[in-house]
């Protein structure tokens, strides 16, 4: 069983001479907080967007809620593009998450170039009935709990641009995800063929490397319509044709995306300022592995 520098099982090997990236600051330099649009000052590829990620310098970290009352989640993203790298393509992404109090949401998401830290890549643009933005967005994966066992979810998405998705693709319930208990989160995004693959597994003991597939889906680029879905869509599609990644003239074909992204991120919505709620985090990488 080839396990990665944390000792986690690794599902797919690396790429040989591949991108990774491992959060192995989180064990030094003390701890520290990265605010909304900041880098970590001692890992420059670890940025945050949105809320607070305390950094513990043990090894750990914690997502903790914004004040700001249009803040409802937290937001931690992963430079790909760099050290001569074009950016994520093939990824598995892992992080172990403990829930301390709730969270609603938990995503992985992979092959971003969805505006993040200082609106990298591409910055939002007025489109006169909202805001667009003109790179792909992501694939992800997402957990929906709800602290009940017949309404927790598990699910695939993709949004090929921002803020149009295509949801609740092979969504499932799934066993309640407890709080105050280490589980471990993994998302996995590959090119096959003409087509991309994004599966999604969870760690229920982490004793043991027990991984389990919990969701997969396999983007053809024809069987996913009505990505945008309400007639006020149009001029914010329209805004993106021929701009940045030039995914806006057919929303549906672009749910395949076959090229690096700026970013792998983890999104955790939810965490109000209201009724303080936090959520610890280790172990958190991305590696880049072959095409299958």
């Amino acid at each position: 069983m080839p396990t990665d520098t944390f000792g986690v099982e690794m599902l797919y090997p690396t790429k040989a001479g591949g991108n990774t990236w491992f959060s192995t600051a989180w064990s030094s330099n003390g701890s520290r907080d990265v605010d909304q649009n900041e880098y970590d000052p001692f890992d420059s590829r670890l940025g945050v967007t949105s809320a607070v990620l305390r950094i513990n310098g043990d090894g750990t970290a914690r997502s903790c809620p914004s004040d700001l009352p249009d803040e409802t989640g937290q937001r931690t993203w992963v430079v790909g593009d760099n050290g001569g790298y074009a950016g994520w393509q093939n990824t598995e992404i892992t992080v172990y998450v403990k829930i301390v109090g709730s969270c609603p949401q938990i995503h992985l998401r992979s092959r971003s170039n969805h505006f993040g830290v200082d609106n990298l890549p591409y910055g939002n643009i007025s489109c006169g009935v909202g805001e667009a933005n003109c790179g792909f967005g992501n694939y992800l994966v997402k957990w929906e709990n709800n602290t009940s066992p017949t309404v927790d979810n598990v699910m695939c998405e993709v949004e090929p641009m921002h803020p149009f998705y295509k949801r609740a693709l092979d969504k499932h319930s799934i066993t309640s995800i407890p709080d105050n208990t280490w589980l471990g989160f993994k998302q996995v995004t590959y090119d096959l063929c003409n087509m991309v693959k994004v599966e999604g597994y969870i760690l229920r003991d982490v004793s043991n490397q027990n991984w389990v597939k919990d969701t997969e889906y396999l983007f053809r680029g024809a069987d996913v319509p009505d990505v945008a879905g309400h007639p006020n869509d149009q001029p914010c599609i329209s805004a993106c044709v021929g701009v940045g990644d030039n995914t806006a003239a057919n929303l549906t074909k672009n749910t395949v995306w076959q090229h690096p992204g700026k970013w792998c991120w983890l999104r955790l919505e939810g965490l109000t300022a209201g009724s303080v709620k936090n959520v610890d985090l280790k172990y958190f990488s991305v590696r880049e592995i072959n095409p299958q």
